[in-house]
């Protein structure tokens, strides 16, 4: 009876998701039950979508840790504690909430400004400046020894590294069996949807091709994505 109990309790929690480029009803049953069809799942703390993109994990993190930012307000309001530290207190317990797995998101433009306005209000809370001071966003980021776009930045090398690491892979590893399969897709009507390592490279003045072959030159790959981002 438990291994009976056991089963039913796994069809309750088993759901199934078709990631695609238009919306589809699909049928998959378990033991002649059917399984319910959800547009999103949290896997390892990352929402994956049915469109397959990076919005809506960018939304939920930055939120979460918008909030960290918020319960830390004794200590940005505390005068007693440096600005450096307060600096590495918010890389350490609020971006790095915010960017849990930002190494695979695949950012658009739309993306890339919730992320630079995010790090802005960050930065606002930490330095207690109000948006009714009417300082400019490059003053706060001058404060704070930071450029507007640092969110980005960090984004930027991170998955530059990461990028690296799967390109320096054997053929039979995951990631790098996923990395290549989109040159196998279908093209569907219209602009194609920019893939992971496009948007990686977008940046850089490196092409798909030179990358595979930089990548296995670990001081030439960071030399060549080294002026993409500044520290």
């Amino acid at each position: 009876s438990s291994k009976k109990h056991g089963l039913e309790i796994s069809k309750e929690k088993t759901k199934v998701m078709l990631v695609a480029k238009e919306h589809r009803d699909i049928t998959i049953s378990l033991d002649n039950q059917m399984l319910g069809q959800v547009s999103h799942l949290i896997y390892i703390g990352t929402i994956i979508t049915q469109q397959n993109n990076s919005s809506t994990d960018i939304r939920c993190r930055t939120a979460q840790a918008l909030a960290a930012v918020n319960n830390l307000r004794v200590i940005w309001h505390n005068t007693y504690i440096s600005l450096k530290t307060k600096l590495r207190l918010l890389d350490c317990l609020v971006i790095s909430i915010a960017l849990y797995g930002c190494e695979t998101w695949t950012l658009n433009s739309s993306d890339t400004k919730k992320l630079q306005a995010f790090g802005m209000k960050c930065l606002r809370k930490m330095l207690n400046i109000s948006w009714r001071d009417h300082i400019t966003n490059k003053e706060v980021a001058a404060r704070a020894s930071r450029k507007e776009a640092f969110i980005v930045d960090i984004v930027q090398h991170r998955q530059h590294t990461w990028l690296g690491h799967v390109l320096r892979m054997k053929g039979n590893r995951l990631p790098k069996m996923s990395l290549q399969a989109h040159a196998h897709n279908t093209r569907y009507r219209g602009r194609p949807r920019k893939n992971w390592i496009d948007a990686v490279l977008e940046g850089s003045s490196l092409e798909v091709k030179a990358a595979v072959h930089i990548a296995h030159d670990r001081e030439l790959w960071r030399s060549c994505i080294r002026g993409t981002y500044d520290h």
